[in-house]
């Protein structure tokens, strides 16, 4: 989607609007080769690692084209704080419009951006399905759209978002501008899906994804005893903030508890909590008021805090493109900062279950089918995501539009522009061949899954230089090791499993003078953490005389 009238750009002086709009005297690697491109109309797809500086170029261009930007990004909760912390010469002429807004705001910020006021306009994917919106943006005459996190376009990828599927619909109706993709996390067959999915034949600015100050490592571990005491361990052995994943909403709340119960100042963060919850623990984060937070991969996306200095994985996550993604967060600001994963011998069999388990089956997309078929007015099905829900019996954790996107890839569907919340989805003639595409559909998201669990699962166990392992992942070569790993400096860490006490001769009495020596009431869970000497007891419990 080039535009041929568009300024070649590559002789535009560039260092003046940096200095004057930004505050910068420099771009960073691979920021002016992106601006430069961008300026010429070319369609880019700019391949950056997490804190590179991947907004600056888009944020620059934006200012300097006649024509007005749109951004398209998946982070509807932190639009306002990304407009918030630009400069102010950009952000006076930045909005951002969702569902945050009432209507009548959302009106004047479009007017705005028609009338040239606002240049730079923030929107998720999914306001693209409204038809007035696409109308409204094609009315301003969008010269540029930036796709931010792209790579949730591809269906194969460890992020695919639906939405994003409709993107190339929308940019036909906006006369085909030229595209500038932004992600930290494709792969070589990533790349190709992207350009396949948004019909662009895009020139491609990659900043290696390999960042010298992160130093990588994988403690082993075996039992969840062990996994507590490595935590308490690594996160008493730094000074600065972290962060600690894991996988489940319950298992962030215990860990941030167990910090706690060991001096640490730790919250916990997950989608589970109200949205002034989270607002609050991520406010206390960034002015420093906890120095831990243990959550799920819901936190940390568009956290713009420089000083982290450990980020540690308590779980193995679903991709080394997840890891890469979340461990993305330390040490922003240059200085060195460790990135620890913690594996055990269990850890891969469980991982590949859960890949397993988070795929569709073919009963559960014949149900949405059947749905959607029990709903239809001639060939058009119009109904609301409760609708797909409750006819199709999903259950927690199935998500419809995904559900209805497989389907739409398959050939039996195709989803238009939305109705406010209802969907407009159409009912062409199954193909022939239905069956075989969707057990081919199938097959091809189970690989996907598979390949993707086999990358971290290589990565945890390999014994060589760990960088070097992430490079050729993401399709970079990197001849020499980066010497700071734990492979490349022969410190393989493993926990040590807990010291055990011999029983006593008899431990029914042994428990009740337990008990009956305690100070303040203990619940079973306490009482078994106490007797078994485990560091998940209560500081109360810890000091007994009958603590392990």
């Amino acid at each position: 989607m080039q535009s041929a009238a568009a300024d070649p750009g590559t002789a535009l002086e560039l260092e003046t609007p940096l200095r004057e709009l930004f505050g910068f005297s420099r771009f960073l690697p691979g920021q002016e080769e992106i601006v430069r491109r961008t300026l010429a109309g070319r369609d880019t797809l700019a391949l950056m690692p997490t804190g590179s500086g991947k907004s600056l170029p888009y944020q620059l261009v934006a200012m300097l084209l006649e024509a007005p930007t749109l951004v398209v990004s998946p982070l509807i909760a932190l639009m306002k704080d990304q407009v918030d912390k630009l400069p102010p010469p950009v952000a006076e002429r930045t909005a951002f419009v969702n569902s945050s807004l009432d209507p009548a705001e959302a009106s004047r910020r479009l007017e705005a951006f028609a009338a040239g006021r606002v240049k730079l306009l923030y929107a998720a994917p999914e306001r693209l399905r409204q038809r007035s919106f696409v109308s409204a943006l094609a009315a301003a005459g969008v010269g540029l759209v930036v796709v931010d996190e792209v790579h949730c376009v591809s269906m194969w990828g460890h992020d695919f978002r639906p939405d994003y599927l409709f993107i190339q619909t929308a940019l036909d109706r906006l006369g085909s501008p030229p595209v500038l993709g932004l992600t930290a996390t494709a792969t070589p067959e990533t790349e190709r899906e992207i350009g396949n999915s948004l019909a662009c034949a895009f020139d491609v600015v990659r900043a290696s994804v390999v960042r010298p100050n992160l130093h990588h490592a994988v403690e082993h571990v075996e039992d969840e005893e062990a996994r507590r005491r490595a935590l308490l361990e690594r996160v008493g052995a730094e000074t600065g903030p972290a962060i600690v994943y894991a996988r489940s909403r319950k298992k962030c709340e215990q860990l941030s508890r167990l910090l706690q119960g060991h001096g640490f100042e730790a919250l916990h963060y997950h989608a589970g909590l109200t949205s002034p919850e989270r607002t609050r623990v991520q406010e206390a984060f960034l002015a420093g008021e906890a120095r831990i937070v243990v959550a799920t991969t819901a936190f940390g996306m568009g956290i713009d805090k420089p000083d982290i200095r450990l980020v540690l994985l308590y779980n193995l996550p679903g991709s080394l493109e997840d890891y890469v993604q979340m461990v993305g967060r330390a040490g922003r600001d240059g200085a060195a900062s460790r990135c620890v994963l913690f594996a055990g011998q269990r850890d891969a069999a469980d991982l590949r279950r859960f890949a397993r388990s988070d795929l569709p089956s073919a009963h559960v997309l014949r149900g949405v089918y059947r749905t959607l078929r029990a709903h239809a007015q001639g060939d058009v099905a119009r109904v609301d995501a409760a609708t797909i829900e409750h006819g199709a019996g999903l259950e927690a954790g199935d998500d419809p539009r995904v559900l209805v996107g497989i389907l739409e890839q398959s050939g039996l569907v195709r989803r238009g522009f939305d109705h406010g919340r209802v969907w407009h989805v159409e009912l062409p003639e199954p193909p022939a061949d239905v069956a075989a595409r969707m057990a081919l559909l199938l097959e091809r998201m189970e690989h996907g899954a598979g390949l993707r669990v086999e990358g971290i699962v290589r990565y945890a166990g390999a014994h060589r230089c760990r960088q070097q392992l992430v490079a050729e992942h993401f399709g970079e070569r990197r001849e020499e090791p980066c010497g700071t790993c734990d492979r490349c400096l022969g410190a393989e860490a493993k926990a040590e499993p807990a010291e055990r006490r011999a029983l006593p001769e008899r431990p029914a009495e042994a428990i009740v003078a337990a008990v009956d020596s305690l100070r303040w009431p203990l619940g079973s869970t306490g009482l078994a953490a106490m007797l078994s000497g485990s560091v998940a007891a209560p500081p109360s419990a810890r000091r007994s005389p009958s603590f392990g």
